[in-house]
């Protein structure tokens, strides 16, 4: 890839994904973590049945009735709104969306030499 096109993400978050069900409800929850110690510690927190632990406030965990874990997931954003999102969390494997606005900006030179070219 041309060092000229590609994007310096800024801000990278990881999350862990569950699914989370009650006795009248169900809502997808992304843990955010930070390192392979926030992981193994969630995971165990997940093993052990610990939802308070897990989830903090999100959840009224009182009414937590069980817990699947769905995978991981990674957001990454840059300073022009270019957006990045992987993960193996409910069959989500990619999705970018691009500023072209801002792309477009930082080619003009490029795309009228073009224009020109393509005009003559």
């Amino acid at each position: 890839m041309n060092k000229e096109n590609s994007i310096k993400f800024s801000k990278i978050n990881s999350y862990l994904v569950f699914d989370v069900f009650g006795e009248d409800w169900d809502e997808t929850t992304y843990v955010k973590v930070s390192c392979g110690e926030d992981i193994e510690s969630y995971l165990k927190c997940y093993e052990l049945k610990q939802w308070t632990e897990l989830f903090d406030d999100q959840h009224s965990w009182y009414s937590i009735e069980s817990v699947e874990f769905k995978g991981f997931q990674m957001q990454c954003e840059d300073d022009e709104g270019n957006k990045f999102r992987a993960g193996n969390d409910l069959g989500g494997y990619g999705h970018a969306t691009l500023n072209t606005t801002a792309i477009e900006a930082r080619n003009a030179q490029k795309l009228e030499s073009i224009r020109q070219i393509l005009n003559t």
